[in-house]
């Protein structure tokens, strides 16, 4: 399967999977790899998306313009395994990203982030992103 890697910032990384379109599906698949909270506070999109958390978990804040035009929020918190889904019409942000246990096995690279985080990294995404220098 053909991918594009997209560094959005130090602490976002995405991986667009079936870029080309050659697998005749719907929808076109993306991995978004956080290293920290969202650092420009509350955003939106112009589309609805529902994720799937693959490891680790998130604190999110969903807010959302109610009919009398008040705005409400939530906060939730999604776990390894979780899928969840967000519409055009909220507002939100990811407020914490707690760490929980994080497994190294043989072979990882183990980053340090820009915060002094530390997390591993598999051999072949590390290749894909990152190039050697003098």
């Amino acid at each position: 399967m053909n991918f594009e890697i997209e560094r959005m910032s130090n602490e976002f990384t995405r991986y667009h999977l079936n870029k080309e379109g050659e697998l005749d599906w719907p929808f076109r698949p993306m991995i978004n790899h956080f290293t920290a909270p969202d650092i420009g506070g509350p955003h939106d999109h112009p589309w609805g998306f529902t994720s799937l958390i693959l490891e680790g978990s998130l604190k999110a804040v969903v807010y959302k313009i109610e009919e009398d035009g008040s705005w409400s929020k939530e906060v939730t918190e999604y776990k390894k395994g979780d899928c969840y889904s967000i519409t055009a019409e909220h507002i939100h942000e990811i407020v914490e990203l707690p760490e929980g246990v994080m497994t190294a096995n043989k072979g990882d690279f183990i980053i340090k982030g820009i915060q002094g985080e530390f997390y591993p990294c598999k051999p072949d995404i590390f290749e894909k992103s990152y190039e050697l220098v003098d």
